[in-house]
C-alpha cells in the first residue's frame, strides 16, 4: 500500500482489517500487505535575498521557495529508487526569484511509524545512509545535539504520563527522556536499542501510551547526498518544510 496524506503508513490492526476482509472474496492466494520502504525529507531553508532586486514581500518570496521545494519533489522523485542530489535541491532554490542571493539548507531523513498502543513492541530497520555522528559524546543537558531523535508521544512511567521522545547518546545508544518545566533534559529509559551510524540502521523497543498520526523518527544524514535502494521511495515531506526568509545585508 502507497502512503498517503497525512496519515501515510497503516496501523497492524487495519491491516488485519483489510486482510479479513479481502478472504471473504474469491482469490486464490493468500492476501498479505506490506508497507513499502519510504524514507521522507525534512528540509530546512534560510534564505537571503536583496531587497533592491524585487517589490515582493518576504512572505511572497517564502511562498515562492516552498513551491519551489515542492515542484522539485515532484520533479524529482517520482520512482522508487530516485536519490536526493543536496546540490539540485540549492540550485532550485535560487532560482526561486531573481532577488534571491544564496540559501543555507539542510536536510533530516524520517522514518515514519505507527506503533501498536500501550503494547512492548519491537523496530528494526534502516535509512540505508550513514548517520552523522559527533566525535564527542552528546550530553544532557548543556550543549546536547542530537544525530537521531524522534516526534514526541506519550509514554506512562509509574502511573505517570509524560511527553517523550527518543534520541540517540552520540555513542549508538537510544535512550527515551523528558523535557522538564524547568527545560532540563529528564532520562526515562537509557537505553531502549542502538543505532549504527555507519549503516543507519536503528532498532529498539518500546511501548508507546499515546501518538499523533505517527511517531517520526528523525536522522540527521552524514552525506549531503541520499542515496536509496530500488525498494526505497524518497519523499519531501511538505508539512516538514521550514523556510526563513532574510535581506542578504541585515
Amino acid at each position: 500500500l502507497k502512503p498517503y496524506g497525512s496519515n501515510p503508513i497503516l496501523s497492524d490492526t487495519v491491516k488485519e482489517s483489510i486482510t479479513k476482509y479481502l478472504r471473504t472474496k474469491n482469490i486464490t492466494t493468500e492476501p498479505i500487505i506490506q508497507d513499502p520502504e519510504y524514507i521522507y525529507l525534512e528540509v530546512t531553508s534560510d534564505v537571503r535575498y536583496n531587497p533592491d532586486a524585487t517589490t515582493k514581500s518576504i512572505g511572497q518570496l517564502r511562498t515562492d521557495v516552498v513551491n519551489q521545494i515542492k515542484n522539485f519533489n515532484n520533479t524529482n522523485f517520482t520512482e522508487f529508487g530516485n536519490d536526493f542530489r543536496k546540490s539540485q535541491l540549492i540550485t532550485n532554490i535560487d532560482e526561486a526569484n531573481l532577488s534571491v542571493v544564496s540559501n543555507d539548507t539542510s536536510i533530516r531523513m524520517v522514518y515514519k511509524i505507527a506503533p501498536i498502543i500501550a503494547t512492548n513492541q519491537s523496530f528494526d530497520f534502516s535509512f540505508g545512509n550513514p548517520i552523522y555522528n559527533s566525535t564527542q559524546q552528546f550530553k544532557y543537558p548543556d550543549g546536547f545535539v542530537e544525530s537521531v531523535q524522534s516526534s514526541f508521544f506519550s509514554y506512562e512511567k509509574n502511573g505517570t504520563i509524560y511527553s517523550a521522545r527518543i534520541s540517540d547518546d552520540g555513542k549508538g545508544i537510544l535512550r527515551l527522556y523528558y523535557v522538564s518545566s524547568n527545560d532540563s533534559v529528564v532520562e526515562l529509559q537509557d537505553n531502549i536499542g542502538s543505532v549504527n551510524y555507519r549503516t543507519g540502521r536503528i532498532r529498539f523497543t518500546i511501548n508507546v501510551y499515546d501518538y499523533i498520526q505517527t511517531v517520526d523518527i528523525y536522522a540527521k544524514p552524514a552525506r549531503a547526498d541520499v542515496v536509496v535502494k530500488e525498494n526505497k521511495f524518497l519523499e519531501i515531506d511538505f508539512d516538514k518544510i521550514s523556510v526563513s526568509v532574510n535581506p542578504y545585508r541585515s
